[in-house]
């Protein structure tokens, strides 16, 4: 029985640190990250913190957050979160620095590296659920909601990493000072009609996304990558003079595409669902 339990541990200890090589893979290949990485990453980027330290601040507001949303249901079980979340860490910043002698400028092995990272990442994750030890606490706070408020986590859980990502792209205002209204009506159209499609589907109506929506979200995507891989440029290989105006001029030009591309998919994909408004009455 103990050594049946020591192995469950021990294999949990080890997909954490797989996830964090996972991470680290991603991260250092400088096209993004992970939704639930993606706001440590940008305010270890203003707070010059290390992306551990910043992972575990968050998660330990996300376990206080537990706390207040389950109220009498919080058991001294959601504890083992804490102790959890902090190897995690500790196992983020191991990965980043493993990683970092791979980080290359050339797209394709970024790419690679991408890739193989979110498959490294997927691996730990598999690992971590067939352990049943604990959650992170990035995990539990969608659960606690889920629960609390008897909606289906994968409704929870897409809202939750949209409000992380958007937390991300926040800190764009005073990181690579974007203009807060354009971040402002970014952040708006998701939030409708993420809520909105939410709203439907617990009705049983289904608001299938479009093409344009789709353009959108690869648009973003493009555009927060190309200015945390900017922001480092910048920052870390001080990069400056014309390459430097250059980097900030497509920056710029990414920005009016997403804004245009946002607002467009947003109206095109109300007008093409107006039919499923009375229904939702």
């Amino acid at each position: 029985m103990r050594k049946g339990l020591l192995r469950r541990y021990g294999a949990f200890g080890a997909s954490l640190f797989v996830c964090a090589l996972g991470i680290g893979l991603i991260t250092n290949a400088n096209l993004g990250t992970s939704p639930i990485t993606s706001l440590p990453y940008v305010a270890s980027r203003i707070l010059g913190l290390s992306l551990g330290t910043l992972t575990f601040l968050l998660n330990v507001f996300f376990l206080a957050w537990q706390k207040a949303v389950l109220g009498k249901d919080f058991h001294a079980s959601h504890l083992m979160q804490l102790p959890a979340v902090f190897l995690f860490s500790v196992f983020i910043d191991m990965g980043m620095a493993l990683t970092a002698p791979l980080m290359t400028q050339v797209y394709g092995l970024q790419a690679l590296m991408c890739v193989i990272g979110c498959a490294v990442l997927g691996l730990g994750i598999s690992v971590e659920i067939v352990c049943n030890v604990t959650v992170l606490p990035g995990e539990g706070i969608v659960i606690a909601i889920a629960y609390r408020y008897k909606r289906i986590f994968d409704r929870i859980k897409i809202l939750f990493d949209v409000s992380l990502v958007t937390s991300a792209l926040l800190a764009f205002v005073e990181l690579l000072n974007v203009p807060g209204w354009v971040v402002f009506l970014i952040i708006g159209r998701e939030l409708a009609i993420t809520g909105l499609r939410t709203i439907a589907a617990g009705k049983g109506i289904v608001m299938a996304a479009d093409k344009w929506g789709k353009v959108k979200t690869a648009s973003q995507m493009v555009w927060i990558c190309y200015g945390l891989v900017m922001g480092f440029c910048f920052h870390s290989l001080s990069i400056h003079g014309d390459t430097a105006w250059g980097m900030f001029f497509a920056f710029q030009a990414g920005m009016v595409v997403v804004l245009c591309t946002t607002l467009f998919s947003g109206w095109n994909y109300l007008w093409n669902n107006r039919g499923l408004f009375a229904q939702m009455k």
